[in-house]
């Protein structure tokens, strides 16, 4: 990726491929190796540099102690610079650039777009460009607007009690937030980095009618003081202040939280719904998402909510262009792991990575970390190990995930930038044809338009079809599974569970259903499953990448182009966006997780028959369990059929698979095609006039380069 400071453009190598006003505005700019002089930059570039940290008022300064014991005169008069406050330090690893994001550049595009979109020899492509994105302006200033946001953040969830203020107070490297043993947080604090590890910790407190209640600034050294004001605002046992407090900014030195992250400490979740209603509405911005528990609560997971946020994250994922977090990335902080025996912790961690797989399905032992999240003096150092190696974790996927969201927009431009090329190259080369040879060619294009379109609607049929045939397979599959002996034996005798004839009599019907429950929740997250969906996805990649490879043909034949082919086939934009690429690669894994919770059929609300109760009415000696064991266990069977699986398995995977078949054939496609073809039909009928622009165009389409330059 460029560094930010040859982003800079240069006067010279733009002169002769702008506008008047595209070469006015970046007169600002001096050569990549000078300097950069804030005055001199443009205003809305040097705001997007600011936003970030980038920008330095005139050559860069050292401050001597002197020079820093003056910025502390407000609170103290320090006698002995050895007295002074030392700056607060985290231990994660920060990244090797100077900024893990690649904001200015991003936003440089963008200016440059915007600036060629308003120039004069764009007027006469404007009408064609509405019609494929109708609201541009309004497009770009929101995705201008999302990528300089504020308010991406870390979440901090977790159980009551479990840990998150003494996980946050060590993430920040000082104590913010006091650890109580009941429920203490009621507020949504926000933690932003000041950039400045010799500012004041300051903090702002905000209503529910997104007012100021409060602002305030402590000195440094003052920490004790910092948090009683806090607490005011942030503790459960002090309602009657909090209760019409929206959220508290606070602002201290984390060099860790990056570009424009912050991190937010949530109620606990096993709180009040209003409390973690407050948690849910962060998720669409969240690049990344903690969850603490406390390793002596049965495992730390203790109700329903941790599924229903990842049934959220996943809806994200489907819905948005720029997601949130990914769900594989989640990070589990098991906490207290020194008041487990040490003869206990085998067991005791097979247990939590048990209970994280029930409710988060796709979690996996490389994200999770038992740790004690005391201060690393008190930890054992097994348990200290492991919270450096969160902190290494975290700092990756941070890294990771806020690439991610600038690699979305800068698609976005990219796809922008390939409409307005492939206009204007289409242009330039039919203003060398006559009419009749420009006809003739248009006709021929439309021909190969319609023969793409019927094939687009068979592929697609025919890939629903694919969807409907494997979710059949699955359900016969599994029929045949509980039908068997083998697979009988499977599901009542798991490994690592006693045996079913041993457990209590009165239990045995509770177990038997339970067992089969659990069979059929992990047979649908199985590796049968998962291997018959990802080659139904594996299928749909190949067609959408086969109309792909067909639309860029046409559009070489339309714009003269003669783009070298490579060996592998031509993949579209929209299928290297993360988006798609994460649904296609890792929903095999995801999806099970929406009905993770759900029983295929009606076991839940099975009742023995008539004839099974009058056994267990008659046979109570161990000889006779057996034959119950059978008869429950083939009565519970029975309410499972090819349809009602089918039917489940519909609304787990193929509902899914063909709102993806909708997404890239219906909209990613069909728009592709429709603007194909509107272009095509301007050629037909202006091609005459073409010469006449042919120096607009010309003009036009070297801009056009110069911007694709920067396109990392």
């Amino acid at each position: 990726m460029d560094n930010p400071d040859e982003t800079t453009p240069n006067v010279k190598e733009l002169k002769h491929f702008f506008s008047k006003k595209i070469r006015d505005r970046a007169a600002g700019f001096k050569d990549a190796e000078t300097p950069v002089n804030v005055k001199k930059v443009p205003r809305n570039i040097r705001s997007a540099q600011v936003a970030v940290g980038n920008v330095q008022e005139g050559p860069e300064t050292h401050l001597d102690q002197d020079t820093k014991s003056l910025l502390y005169k407000e609170s103290k008069i320090y006698t002995n610079t050895a007295e002074a406050p030392k700056p607060r330090t985290t231990s994660i690893p920060l990244s090797s650039k100077e900024d893990l994001t690649d904001i200015p550049r991003i936003n440089l595009i963008f200016d440059l777009l915007e600036d060629l979109l308003s120039s004069k020899e764009f007027e006469i492509l404007i009408p064609e460009f509405c019609e494929s994105f109708p609201n541009y302006s309004e497009e770009l200033k929101k995705r201008r607007g999302d990528l300089n946001r504020n308010d991406l953040c870390i979440i901090i969830a977790g159980e009551t009690s479990a840990g998150k203020s003494t996980l946050i107070n060590r993430l920040v490297g000082t104590s913010l937030f006091k650890p109580q043993l009941a429920e203490s947080t009621s507020t949504i604090c926000r933690i932003r980095n000041s950039n400045d590890p010799i500012r004041k910790i300051s903090y702002k407190v905000v209503n529910k009618e997104n007012e100021t209640v409060e602002e305030r600034s402590i000195d440094p050294g003052s920490e004790g003081t910092f948090v009683k004001c806090l607490q005011r605002y942030v503790d459960k046992d002090n309602d009657h202040v909090s209760k019409g407090i929206d959220h508290v900014d606070v602002s201290l030195y984390v060099p860790f939280l990056k570009g424009n992250t912050m991190l937010v400490d949530t109620p606990g979740i096993g709180g009040s719904l209003e409390l973690s209603d407050k948690m849910m509405k962060y998720l669409p911005n969240a690049v990344s998402f903690i969850f603490v528990s406390n390793v002596t609560n049965a495992g730390g997971v203790q109700n329903d909510r941790l599924v229903k946020i990842i049934q959220e994250v996943l809806r994200l994922h489907e819905e948005k262009d720029i997601p949130c977090f990914d769900p594989v990335d989640a990070l589990f902080v098991s906490n207290k792991w020194d008041a487990i025996h040490p003869s206990e912790r085998d067991d005791a961690w097979i247990g939590v990575q048990k209970e994280l797989r029930k409710h988060w399905p796709v979690s996996n032992t490389t994200n999770i970390f038992r740790t004690t999240l005391k201060s690393a003096k008190e930890s054992e150092a097994e348990f200290e190990n492991e919270y450096k190696r969160l902190e290494r974790r975290l700092s990756e996927i941070l890294e990771k995930n806020l690439y991610i969201r600038q690699f979305q927009h800068e698609k976005f431009l990219r796809n922008m930038l390939k409409t307005i090329e492939v206009t204007v190259k289409g242009r330039l080369h039919v203003a060398a044809m006559s009419k009749d040879v420009c006809t003739k060619k248009m006709e021929n294009l439309e021909t190969q338009i319609l023969i793409l379109r019927e094939r687009m609607t068979t592929t697609k049929n025919d890939l629903n079809q694919l969807i409907s045939d494997t979710l059949t397979q699955l359900s016969q599959t599994l029929i045949e599974e509980l039908n068997s002996d083998d697979g009988k034996e499977r599901i009542l005798n798991p490994p690592g569970k006693k045996e079913v004839a041993s457990v209590h009599f009165l239990k045995m019907l509770d177990e038997i259903k339970e067992r089969l429950y659990s069979h059929t929740i992990e047979w649908k997250r199985g590796e049968v499953v998962i291997e018959k969906l990802t080659f139904v996805l594996e299928r749909i990649k190949e067609c959408f990448s086969d109309i792909q490879e067909e639309i860029q043909r046409i559009q070489n034949n339309m714009t003269g182009s003669q783009e070298k082919k490579t060996q592998e086939k031509a993949v579209s934009f929209e299928l290297d966006s993360p988006v798609i690429v994460g649904v296609l690669e890792s929903a095999p894994k995801w999806i099970g997780v929406l009905s993770a919770a759900k029983r295929i059929c009606a076991v839940a609300e099975f009742m023995l028959s008539p004839m099974t109760l009058m056994k267990i009415k008659k046979w109570t000696t161990e000889e006779k369990k057996l034959i119950i064991i059978d008869a429950t266990y083939r009565d519970l069977v029975k309410q499972y059929n090819i349809e009602k699986v089918k039917s489940d398995l519909e609304s787990t995977y193929g509902t899914h698979y063909r709102k993806l078949v909708e997404r890239l054939f219906n909209k990613i496609i069909e728009k592709q095609i429709t603007n194909i073809t509107r272009t095509i039909l301007r050629l037909k009928g202006e091609c005459e006039c073409f010469q006449n622009w042919k120096s607009e165009l010309e003009h036009l389409l070297s801009s056009l380069n110069e911007i694709q330059k920067r396109i990392s």
